[in-house]
């Protein structure tokens, strides 16, 4: 069975975190989240949609007032997406070209 698109996982996320209708946050957690997925970050094993979810909870616990992801916030939580060690030095590296991309 194929990985849910974009939209899929919003809604997947949207009927189960209803708080996040509307949200920056989401949005750019999605976008992150879809290039952790990507064959170039080189993970071992891919975050799923428990691990997106469970990290878009944990965001949202360790976010206060912010709408929107930053790199504190990234480097707090990324554990909640990563399976091994390995793989979340290899996500290190994906984040900060994410973030490189958006200034």
């Amino acid at each position: 069975m194929p990985f849910p698109n974009r939209a899929t996982l919003e809604n997947i996320v949207l009927r189960r975190l209803q708080t996040f209708a509307g949200s920056t946050l989401l949005t750019e957690a999605l976008d992150l989240f879809l290039r952790l997925r990507e064959k170039s970050s080189q993970m071992r094993k891919n975050p799923a949609t428990a691990e997106l979810l469970d990290w878009l909870l944990t965001l949202k616990e360790n976010a206060g007032e912010a709408d929107h992801l930053t790199r504190e916030l990234t480097e707090l939580t990324i554990s909640a997406l990563t399976k091994t060690a390995e793989d979340q030095d290899k996500a290190k590296k994906v984040i900060d070209r994410w973030f490189a991309t958006r200034q």
